[in-house]
């Protein structure tokens, strides 16, 4: 079997035990924002394939901050609350909008105004449990994956694209339940967003399609060397 595929299942099943610290194992001391990144980076890199630059960054936490998504730090520092809030962020940011994030956590903040520990633990609870579900289920199937992989007697370059057609198959079945629950989260959302947030911040801004467009223009560009 190819190293990519090696490297994959590797990845895959290194994921099996992971889950997200408890609120009461956040740091309790505050941190500055070089240690709040490397904390948070090196907490989810399990999640990332290692690639810690697309957690977090102190130009993320800054327009967090500017957004009002999170309280400023006191002194330049960051509390457990702050990092608590962080990480639910981290993990979210490429599902949610900011404004929706925002609302949540308006939310907790309106809601439970005592114990700031209520959402990031409601957060890691569904996080562990929806992650187990999700993985078990790819387990199990890159396990009849490489079953049939490993007793085929096919030519390699065959086989090897029957696992590719196959892993392609699971992730599309990944995508698409992802993106119907993305559309069904943020109907729900919509009512609290309007209800939670001032009405200038809901409105649709032309800066997210500039910013949506400048993407697709790098994307573009890399991937038209093929």
């Amino acid at each position: 079997m190819k190293q990519d595929f090696d490297e994959l299942i590797k990845y895959i099943r290194n994921l099996n035990d992971y889950t997200l610290p408890n609120y009461n194992d956040l740091p309790k001391i505050p941190l500055y924002m070089e240690q709040v990144t490397t904390y948070i980076g090196e907490t989810l890199m399990p999640l990332f394939e290692n690639n810690v630059s697309t957690i977090i960054t102190p130009y993320m936490v800054n327009n967090y901050v500017k957004a009002k998504i999170v309280i400023p730090p006191k002194e330049k520092k960051y509390d457990t609350n702050h990092i608590g809030y962080l990480i639910f962020i981290s993990l979210l940011k490429t599902s949610a909008s900011m404004k929706n994030l925002a609302a949540l956590i308006e939310v907790d903040n309106k809601i439970f105004k005592s114990d700031k520990s209520d959402l990031y633990s409601l957060f890691k609870e569904i996080h562990d449990d929806e992650f187990k579900k999700v993985l078990t289920s790819v387990n199990r199937k890159l396990d009849v994956f490489l079953d049939k992989y490993n007793s085929s007697e096919e030519d390699d370059k065959v086989k090897e694209d029957k696992f590719n057609l196959n892993i392609a198959n699971l992730a599309l079945k990944l995508y698409v339940s992802s993106e119907i629950n993305k559309l069904l989260a943020d109907s729900l959302m919509s009512g609290i967003t309007k209800e939670m947030l001032p009405k200038k911040a809901t409105q649709n801004d032309d800066v997210e399609k500039k910013i949506e467009n400048i993407k697709i223009k790098k994307e573009t560009d890399q991937l038209k060397v093929r």
